[in-house]
Formats: C-alpha cells, structure tokens, sequence
C-alpha cells in the first residue's frame, strides 16, 4: 500500500512544480510583453495585461500541451468589440444500478464542465488577420474588473498605475 501512496505523492508533486514552472513562464512573459504593463491578469491559461499609456494590449495563451505562445500585442484603437461570455450546460442525473452507465454520464458531465471551462471569459473580437478573436479565460468576478479595464482602455481614461497591479 505504501509504495502507491508514494508513487501517487511523487506524480503530483512532480505536476505541481511543473505548473508552477509554467506560471512563472507565463509571468515573466507578460511583465516583459509591453513598455510598461499597468494592469495584469494571468492563470495556467494565459494572461492578459495592460499599458494605458501607449493604450496597448498583451495577450499570451498556453496551448494544452502546455506550450506557451509568444505574446500578441494589440492597439486599443484595434479591438472592435469584447465581452464576458459564460456558456450554459446541460448535465445528466442518473439513478440506478449500473455502474457502467453511472460512469458514462459521469464522464459526460465532466466533458461538458470542461467545455464550459474552455469558452468562459473575456471574448474580443480584434482588427488583426492572424488573431481575429482573443478569448481569455476568467470567472464572471474575474471578467467583472476587465470589462471596465477595457472600457477605460478604449475611451482612454484608464488610469496609469506606479507598479504592475494583478486585478483581481
């Protein structure tokens, strides 16, 4: 029993260090992506930062093979429309005795969270050939605080801040 155990704690140990490798990549990116980032985001997703001064955009997506792409920069003046969209699901309950059939709509339900998962975020739809759409995954608190950042970036009221600021 023991040598499971151990086996199981030196695979998920060995996960956990790697993501944590792959966030500090995708930080050290997006504090490098622009002149000065005044407002930033970032998750094992990608991430999404700010300079109102320059009124540019960073954008950086992590593939799932755990890639990390280069960072898009996009002008304010280029974003042509942007939204918080959170899909809807539809799961499946099931009562009985069938454990094959309780496993098959256990793993539907889990495709479905999952899918979900993939669309949910900030959506913007960009002037730009080789990245028309951008779509940055976040919670609606998340998204929340980028909507106004993005409305503050694109009328050109943002604010300049004094350090890099991690919202939320």
């Amino acid at each position: 029993i023991a040598i499971p155990a151990f086996l199981i704690k030196w695979f998920v140990d060995k996960k956990i260090v790697f993501i944590n490798k792959l966030l500090v990549d995708v930080y050290t990116k997006t504090m490098s992506s622009l002149q000065s980032v005044d407002y930033y985001f970032y998750n094992a997703d990608g991430s999404i930062a700010v300079d109102s001064k320059n009124g540019t955009l960073s954008y950086i997506k992590v593939l799932p093979t755990m890639e990390v792409l280069p960072p898009v920069i996009i002008k304010a003046s280029d974003i042509l429309e942007y939204y918080f969209y959170n899909p809807g699901m539809t799961t499946t309950k099931y009562y009985g005795r069938d454990m094959a059939v309780a496993q098959e709509v256990l793993i539907d339900n889990l495709e479905a969270i999952g899918a979900r998962a993939k669309k949910r975020g900030i959506h913007m739809k960009v002037n730009d050939l080789q990245h028309p759409k951008v779509v940055m995954n976040m919670t609606a608190k998340e998204a929340e605080y980028w909507t106004l950042i993005l409305s503050k970036l694109l009328d050109g009221s943002l604010e300049q801040s004094s350090s890099p600021k991690l919202i939320p």
